[in-house]
């Protein structure tokens, strides 16, 4: 799940050379563990993040266990929301969608998901302010980036890559 949307994507972007990447972890510098009992070290925290911004491009991943955490932020949502203000890029996987809405980012635009978030997003979007689309397995809509989930990591990250 979040595992690979996170490993994977931070690994095809670090690899381009082109990007600086920086994990960061929203309750702080300390081990997280993914639904897949997974342990990651963020290099930072969010709050350090933060201070050392603008960013190019943000990167929400998803997951069962990681999406509640992200759509739970008021923190993470304010600091995508002010990214979003600038004309950065998101990119989205999985439940880090339902999290853009829960934000209210992107109305207007066409966004995916996984088949459980999307129905998650559409009970949250009663009027119809996003256009949530089920066949594409990665879509790109200006400055938004999003994705279904770990099936589609790869696809995702070669999408943010280009």
């Amino acid at each position: 799940g979040e595992d690979m949307e996170i490993f994977l994507t931070a690994d095809v972007l670090a690899k381009t050379k082109e990007f600086d990447v920086t994990v960061a972890g929203v309750t702080g510098p300390e081990m997280v563990i993914t639904g897949a009992d997974v342990r990651c070290i963020p290099d930072q925290s969010l709050d350090s993040a933060m201070q050392k911004g603008p960013y190019d491009l943000i990167v929400l991943p998803g997951g069962l266990y990681g999406a509640p955490v992200l759509v739970a932020s008021d923190k993470v949502g304010g600091f995508v929301r002010q990214h979003v203000a600038r004309g950065g890029v998101v990119a989205a996987i999985c439940g880090g969608n339902w999290a853009l809405m829960k934000y209210g980012v992107f109305k207007g635009k066409r966004i995916t998901s996984f088949p459980y978030f999307r129905m998650l997003m559409r009970q949250f979007d009663v009027r119809k302010e996003w256009k949530i689309v089920d066949e594409d397995r990665v879509l790109v809509d200006g400055k938004l980036i999003s994705s279904q989930g770990p099936a589609t990591t790869a696809e995702f990250s070669f999408a943010i890559v280009e």
